[in-house]
């Protein structure tokens, strides 16, 4: 699994027991993954359950202008988690950060906001966003 941490990503003190970027990774990387987008979903949400997250599928609504300038207020992030006053919002995407997500996390507040990506290979920043991860696909 690759990450790409982009605009210096916040890290808090570990000795805190406040949750780091490093910790919400390795929380993603312990899962095993297949194709299907549903389990993928449930498998980072039982993940980050298993960390001490709470987490919640399908958060929202969330209110965000899209690209064509309409204000959207039907929007909602694929995972949030909180855990001692952290929270992180994920959207999980096939093969590249889609532009609804990218806006969706943009509009949520959240500390740490992540893209997942399912499929392939992505290495580019993406402004207001802290972390692109990408998941190998794991075929039995």
């Amino acid at each position: 699994m690759d990450f790409l941490p982009v605009i210096g990503p916040r890290r808090l003190e570990e000795s805190t027991g406040i949750p780091t970027l490093d910790e919400i990774c390795a929380a993603v990387e312990s899962t095993r993954f297949d194709d299907d987008v549903g389990s993928v979903h449930s498998k980072i949400h039982r993940a980050l359950i298993a960390k001490g997250f709470r987490a919640r599928r399908e958060y929202g609504p969330i209110l965000y202008t899209r690209n064509n300038g309409k204000l959207c207020s039907r929007g909602r992030v694929d995972l949030f988690a909180w855990k001692q006053g952290v929270s992180i919002a994920i959207e999980i995407d096939n093969r590249s950060p889609r532009k609804n997500s990218i806006l969706k996390l943009r509009a949520v507040a959240a500390i740490y906001k992540i893209i997942v990506i399912r499929k392939g290979s992505w290495k580019k920043s993406v402004p207001g966003i802290d972390l692109v991860l990408t998941i190998a696909q794991e075929i039995d």
